[in-house]
C-alpha cells in the first residue's frame, strides 16, 4: 500500500494516522479525581498508572515507557516570546505482576514529579546521550504518548475543546490528513462536575485498524474503572476481557463429549486400526500418501531393526 514502504530488511512508517473520539462516563471521572484526592496525587498520575497497567498486560512487559508532551516554558523570561516551545518527557514504569495499582500509583507519582523537575532537558538531547536503536518503523524512547488536559498537540486540538481568551475563541483546524507521530497517542480531557470527560486516540493506520481501537478503549476504560474502584486490589486480578469475550474463549475450549475406546498404550492403538482400517491413509507427505497397512509394516520393520 501508499501507507508504508515495506521491504526484505525494514519498514518505514508513513506517519499517517487516524482518529477516533469517545467519552468517558461520569462516574469514571468522578473516581478518577476522588481517588487523586485521597492519595495526594493528580489526575495525570492516575490514569498514566492505569495506562502503564493495561500496556504492560497487553504487551507481556514489565518496563513501559510512555511520553507526555509539557508546555516547555518553565523560565518566567519565556512567558512574553511567541514560540513553539513544547518538549517531550519520557515517563518509565515498571509493573511488577505482584503489585497492587496503589503500589503502581505511589511509583508512577515519584516518576512524574521527577520527570516534570527535569522538564528543560530536551527530548532529542535525552535521545542523543542515551542512543538507543535507532529506526525509521518507531519513535525512540517511547511509541506512546499521553496527555491529559492539555492542547499542546494540534491532532487532539480540536474535539477536545476550543480555548477562550479575553472572548476570543481559539480551536484547532480540522485537516484532511491526521499524522500519527507515535504509535498510539491517547488524550483526555476532564470535564464540569457531573459531566463526562473527553477522550480521543489517535492511531498508526500502518499498524492498528478502527476495530482494535475500540478495543482498546473499552478495555482501558474497564480496568480504570476497577483500578480506581478499589486501588489496593492486584493489577493481575483485573479482567480485560468483556463477559461476551469470556463466553466466547469458553466456548472455544469447549466441545462435545467423545467415547474413546478402551486403549491399553498408543502402540496397541495403532495395531488395531491397521487391521481394522488397513486401506486408510494413515500419513500424507506432500503428494505422497501411505495407507495404514504400509505404515504398520515399517513401523514393525523399524522395530525389528
Amino acid at each position: 500500500t501508499a501507507a508504508a514502504s515495506i521491504g526484505p530488511w525494514r519498514w518505514v512508517r508513513s506517519v499517517l494516522g487516524a482518529r477516533f473520539d469517545f467519552d468517558i462516563p461520569v462516574e469514571i471521572g468522578t473516581a478518577i479525581e476522588r481517588v487523586a484526592a485521597e492519595r495526594g496525587v493528580t489526575p495525570f498520575m492516575v490514569v498514566h498508572a492505569a495506562l502503564a497497567v493495561l500496556l504492560a498486560r497487553l504487551s507481556a512487559t514489565e518496563d513501559i515507557a510512555i511520553a507526555t508532551p509539557i508546555a516547555g516554558r518553565g523560565q518566567r523570561a519565556l512567558d512574553p516570546l511567541v514560540g513553539m516551545f513544547v518538549n517531550t518527557l519520557v515517563l518509565r514504569t515498571r509493573v511488577d505482576p505482584a503489585a497492587t495499582f496503589l503500589d503502581i500509583l505511589e511509583q508512577t507519582r515519584d516518576t512524574d514529579l521527577d520527570a516534570f523537575a527535569n522538564a528543560d532537558l530536551p527530548f532529542e538531547r535525552l535521545v542523543d546521550h542515551l542512543n538507543p536503536v535507532r529506526s525509521e518503523a518507531f519513535a525512540p524512547l517511547a511509541q506512546v504518548l499521553f496527555t491529559l488536559n492539555q492542547a499542546t498537540l494540534p491532532e487532539l486540538g480540536g474535539e477536545l475543546g476550543a480555548v477562550v481568551v479575553d472572548g476570543l475563541t481559539v480551536e484547532a483546524v480540522d485537516n484532511e490528513v491526521t499524522p500519527a507521530r507515535v504509535d498510539l497517542t491517547i488524550g483526555l480531557a476532564a470535564a464540569a462536575a457531573g459531566q463526562p470527560w473527553r477522550g480521543s486516540i489517535v492511531y498508526a493506520t500502518d499498524l492498528f485498524d478502527e476495530s482494535t481501537v475500540v478495543l482498546l478503549r473499552e478495555r482501558f476504560l474497564r480496568l480504570l474503572s476497577d483500578l480506581i474502584a478499589n486501588p489496593a486490589i492486584g493489577v493481575l486480578d483485573v479482567g480485560l476481557m468483556s463477559p461476551d469475550e469470556v463466553a466466547a474463549v469458553r466456548g472455544f475450549e469447549q466441545g462435545p463429549d467423545v467415547t474413546l475406546p478402551d486403549v491399553v498404550s498408543v502402540d496397541a492403538a495403532v495395531m488395531r486400526t491397521v487391521i481394522r482400517d488397513s486401506g486408510r491413509t494413515a500419513l500424507i507427505a506432500g503428494e505422497r500418501e501411505v495407507s495404514y497397512v504400509e505404515f504398520g509394516a515399517r513401523v514393525n520393520t523399524l522395530a525389528r531393526a
